[in-house]
């Protein structure tokens, strides 16, 4: 998607409300428990909880034993989602103050990723500097992040809001201590003993292996140098999981304990049945801040309020947005448009409904965001200051959907596949991906494929858009990488026994263009490749018919003296039967290749790359 263009409604659709709720869940042992925090029903949010999965196609709860636990997937959505939330919940504040009043503060994380005692201090201690100081924006990084690159948090005209007024924090482990002016001792994060409910919490040598996740090299040193002094450097297991897997390896092996700083550890989602005790002797691993370049004078601030936080008991931090997607969408809509009539034109609706929306939007913010005049309304200086955060909020909703197709092909091999339309069931390129795909469903029959059909522009959208891992289409525009998959398969003109066409062995492609043709040029990519094959020519083309699919096209020149443009399998068995005839095209003439193309901006997952090379195995026998 263009940086500065909207996506439209249905492509976002990820309400901020489930969200929020999603947030609250991952931060309590059990739904029954969020459920009443929230003044909901237990079954209520479980259908919102699933409504979400199913809008970003990824599966985020590990059920199992009558328990929820959550997936890496829901790790990743946990901490991209409270920064969305964050952004509603600043931008209702400081887009009232001016402009020069604005500053922000990036703190870069040196942590290991995980829902703990850190993670909702953190949030906490987020949300109260709004109190203190609502001019100023909190953006966190994490460093050497695993789930792939990341799209900034902010647009380019937000960051210009901002400009020079940022200050950046680092925040670290570090055993030999600082004690520079510019450092903040934030506290000591001892190291616990992790298990089961009811397991062995003993590092005597007869109690077996502990397991050390992958965590930060700081902690990963600190443990094994530990592991040295005190005779346990032969007993720690060192895996590749990192904690985000905790509640699954404890579901699949609850004999094993394992070694974290507690400050990973909280009452969270599928952690309910876990005993902790810490190590015998000590072991603390000191974990400081210290401001790495600018100085906006809140970053001391910012420090103080998080040290307190996370000497505090371990409260769940929550949202409450108060702007809907609908209304953000059709306020930046009415923007862009040039007023109320104009975004009605574009979503397809009534103006009345926009003009609800935005006034809902308006209560809700308490100011006028319109300027409504009898010659039409354009945006107020209220709404031409807010304009910038929602459209910052809009496009993080974009890239959340876009890079959640992504996770999903990553960590649950969740694949989306585009087609070029079937042409018939006995076509040689509905065949071969047919015989692609049950291959690689009989090897991975755990792997969850999609498979849909589009046209060649639809699929290069799709594709570019993040709603499709793969696609197979004929000419492959530059922006996308692509795999060739061969020559596509020849063309010929199917026609009605009745249109008597002389028996050749082959017809040109300037005798084709004379034909009565039933063509969809516009929508259908076999019909394409014809008309620009004919245009390349200089040769008239006038379809007697134009239709929207290829079915419908067969169907018709089945009941009248008329012809199309398809491969010859797609008829085979209307041949056979002496319903059509056809006469092949010359393959000179009407030149084309298949390929399968994915979006450059990403590496593929194993699950794709097992795709892409059985889909080139299967058509390199074309």
């Amino acid at each position: 998607m263009p940086p500065h263009s909207l996506p439209s409604m249905d492509k976002i659709s990820l309400e901020l409300r489930p969200l929020a709720n999603f947030v609250v869940a991952c931060q309590n042992t059990r739904i029954s428990e969020t459920a009443a925090s929230l003044g909901h029903t237990s079954s209520a949010l479980s259908t919102s909880l699933h409504t979400l999965e199913e809008r970003l196609g990824l599966s985020l709860f590990l059920r199992q034993g009558g328990h929820l636990g959550l997936r890496p997937a829901a790790f990743w959505l946990f901490r991209h989602g409270y920064q969305l939330l964050y952004l509603e919940e600043y931008a209702r504040g400081a887009f009232s103050l001016p402009r020069e009043r604005l500053d922000r503060i990036v703190v870069c994380l040196d942590l290991s990723l995980a829902i703990g005692r850190f993670s909702k201090a953190l949030i906490r201690a987020t949300q109260e500097m709004l109190h203190h100081a609502p001019e100023t924006f909190v953006e966190w990084r994490f460093a050497n992040s695993h789930d792939g690159a990341e799209e900034p948090l902010l647009t380019p005209a937000l960051e210009a809001l901002f400009g020079a007024r940022t200050e950046t924090l680092g925040i670290f482990y570090d055993e030999s201590g600082h004690d520079e002016p510019q450092t903040v001792h934030l506290g000591d994060d001892p190291w616990i003993l992790v298990g089961q409910s009811g397991a062995n919490l003993d590092l005597s040598a007869s109690a077996g292996p502990v397991v050390v996740m992958k965590m930060r090299p700081r902690l990963m040193s600190a443990i094994s140098a530990y592991g040295e002094r005190h005779g346990l450097g032969g007993r720690l297991k060192f895996v590749d999981d990192d904690p985000t897997q905790l509640a699954r390896l404890i579901l699949e092996w609850p004999h094993l304990r394992f070694l974290m700083p507690a400050s990973m550890l909280a009452g969270r989602m599928g952690l309910s049945r876990l005993e902790w005790r810490a190590l015998t002797p000590a072991l603390v691993s000191p974990l400081f801040a210290k401001t790495q370049t600018g100085s906006t004078g809140k970053g001391a601030k910012f420090l103080e309020i998080l040290k307190n936080s996370l000497a505090r008991e371990d409260q769940s931090p929550a949202f409450e947005p108060r702007l809907t997607t609908r209304q953000i969408h059709y306020f930046n809509l009415t923007s862009r448009s040039g007023g109320l009539s104009a975004a009605a034109r574009v979503a397809n609706v009534a103006q009345s409904s926009i003009s609800a929306q935005i006034h809902k939007m308006e209560t809700a913010m308490g100011v006028e965001l319109l300027a409504r005049r009898s010659e039409g309304a354009g945006l107020s200086q209220a709404g031409a200051n807010l304009l910038p955060f929602t459209m910052a909020i809009e496009e993080r909703q974009a890239w959340l959907m876009r890079k959640s197709r992504d996770v999903a092909a990553h960590s649950q091999a969740n694949v989306r596949i585009g087609t070029l339309p079937s042409s018939g069931h006995d076509s040689a390129m509905t065949e071969k991906i047919a015989r692609a795909i049950t291959a690689v469903h009989a090897s991975q029959p755990s792997w969850k494929l999609q498979i849909s059909e589009g046209s060649n522009a639809v699929l290069h959208e799709r594709v570019k858009a993040g709603t499709l891992n793969l696609a197979v289409v004929g000419a492959a525009q530059p922006q996308v990488a692509r795999i060739p998959l061969g020559a596509s398969e020849p063309l010929s003109v199917v026609a009605n026994p009745q249109l008597r066409l002389p028996e050749l062995a082959e017809m040109s492609l300037e005798d084709a263009c004379k034909l009565p043709l039933v063509l969809g040029a516009r929508q259908l990519s076999i019909h394409q490749n014809f008309a620009d094959a004919a245009k390349a020519r200089h040769l008239p083309l006038k379809p007697v018919i134009e239709v929207g699919s290829l079915a419908l096209a067969i169907a018709i020149v089945r009941s009248a003296p008329l012809c199309t443009i398809l491969p010859a399998s797609s008829v085979q068995k209307d041949v056979e039967a002496g319903l059509l005839v056809t006469i092949p095209i010359g393959r000179n003439e009407v030149p084309g290749a298949l390929s399968i193309i994915f979006s450059a901006d990403r590496s593929l997952s194993e699950a794709e790359r097992t795709i892409v090379q059985t889909l080139v195995d299967v058509f390199g026998k074309f």
